[in-house]
Formats: C-alpha cells, sequence, structure tokens
C-alpha cells in the first residue's frame, strides 16, 4: 500500500484520542508506529485500520497506560536532573536561606500566612511555563508537583503543632516556609526545561 494521506493519518489520530489517548506527544509515537504498520497492508485503507483496531484495541489501551507511566517518571527525573544542576541548586538554597531569615521579620502568630504569600507569586511562572501541560504528558505530572509542594508546606505546619514547645514549633513552620521558594524554584525552571524539550515538537 502506498504512504498514507494527511487525511488518513489525521483520521487515525482522531480515533486514538476519541479511545482515550488524549497527550499529543504519545499520540505521535503511536500515530507513526500504526501508520507504518498499515502502509505495509495491501487493499482498503478503511478495512485494514479496521481490521487492525479490532487486533490491536487492547495493545493500545495497554501501551497508552505504560506510556503515561513512563511520563510520570520522566517529569520526576528532569525534576531531580534540573535540582542537581549548580546553578539551580544555588539558586534554590538562595531563595530558601532568604525566606528563612525573612520570616524573622514576620510576627510569629503570622507565619502561616506568610507561607500563602510566598506561595501567590510563584504561581504566575507555574501557570505560564506550565500552560498546554493537559495536552503532553511530561508536562502534566510535573504542573501536578506543585500540588505535592503545597502539601509538604500544609504537613510542615500539621506536624509543627506536636512540637514540645513554641521555640521548635516556630523552627518547624519556618523551615516548611523556607523550602516553599526552592522547590517551587526548581519546578519552575523544569517546566521551563520540559517546553523547550516537547512543546516546539508536538504543539
Amino acid at each position: 500500500m502506498k504512504r498514507l494521506s494527511k487525511f488518513q493519518i489525521q483520521f487515525i489520530d482522531d480515533r486514538l484520542y476519541n479511545l482515550g489517548v488524549k497527550y499529543i506527544d504519545i499520540r505521535y509515537e503511536m500515530v507513526d508506529h500504526i501508520a507504518s504498520e498499515l502502509e505495509t497492508m495491501e487493499g482498503d485503507f478503511g478495512e485494514n485500520w479496521t481490521e487492525y483496531f479490532i487486533s490491536h484495541h487492547n495493545d493500545i489501551l495497554k501501551q497508552n497506560r505504560r506510556a503515561k507511566w513512563t511520563a510520570v517518571l520522566r517529569a520526576v527525573k528532569l525534576y531531580f536532573r534540573t535540582m542537581a544542576m549548580p546553578v539551580v541548586l544555588l539558586s534554590a538554597v538562595s531563595a530558601s536561606v532568604l525566606t528563612y531569615y525573612a520570616s524573622f521579620l514576620v510576627d510569629e502568630r503570622e507565619l502561616n500566612s506568610m507561607g500563602f504569600y510566598v506561595l501567590i507569586p510563584l504561581i504566575l511562572p507555574i501557570m505560564w511555563f506550565g500552560r498546554k501541560n493537559k495536552e503532553l504528558s511530561v508536562m502534566s505530572p510535573m504542573v501536578v508537583m506543585f500540588s505535592v509542594i503545597f502539601n509538604l508546606y500544609q504537613v510542615g505546619g500539621i506536624i509543627s503543632y506536636s512540637a514540645e514547645n513554641d521555640a521548635m514549633m516556630f523552627f518547624i513552620r519556618r523551615i516548611s516556609i523556607a523550602m516553599v521558594p526552592a522547590f517551587t524554584l526548581v519546578l519552575i525552571i523544569s517546566l521551563y526545561l520540559c517546553r523547550k524539550q516537547y512543546v516546539g515538537k508536538y504543539i
């Protein structure tokens, strides 16, 4: 069979999307593989697609699930690779130290509010670099990491209530607040690198 037309390629892409393969980068790889298989088959495209789809339906779903888990692992690896970059690590540590000492300028009763004040300006760059995250398998879990960072901050606040004295309680809260800009800065840079690598290729 001759090479598939753009219309036929789009047809395959649409069918995969309707099947639940929502991430464009995963569909891109699947479409390329399926198109190559169909091009080796003789006869009508519609009949060949129907035959292929019926025989490989479950394989496509399994491949999609594996690809999504692989994307999560790639996102985590990218985050820690970014953190290991000397400039990024130094910037993150500096942001953490500055935030820790800045917390002493705030009334101890307002420490919880300070954590939210630190988070709010960091949301904007995450929204900017994380836009269209629902279309890319690697970027989507990276955006979710922001929720993880926020929850870690909340957990730190909860743990502080079990401290034996006020000094230890406020120390734990200050450490929790100081970790927010450090982890979030790494996430922002990771999102930027992710966009640079994937967005131009697939979107």
